[in-house]
């Protein structure tokens, strides 16, 4: 499934209305987010807020070019 979303880091956003594919499995999910070109986003745990109100912590696991890969950890909680 696609949304759109922002990514932040200690409740400060620091990629904002970026494309998310998102897949989930019963309680777990995982997807990749399409970076801004010049994006300073580094592996590591974040939270994903999408634009229907859901969020949720997230791990990056990889990050390729203007591509990164995570993995949700917990619930994806609507707000």
């Amino acid at each position: 499934m696609k949304f759109i979303g922002n990514v932040l880091s200690h409740g400060r956003p620091i990629a904002r209305g970026i494309s998310i594919n998102l897949r989930m499995h019963g309680s777990r999910w995982h997807g990749e987010l399409q970076l801004p070109k010049g994006s300073s986003i580094s592996s590591g745990s974040y939270e994903l807020q999408l634009r229907d109100r859901r969020s949720g912590r997230i791990t990056i696991d990889q990050v390729n070019g203007e591509t990164a890969y995570f993995n949700g950890d917990g619930q994806l909680k609507k707000q």
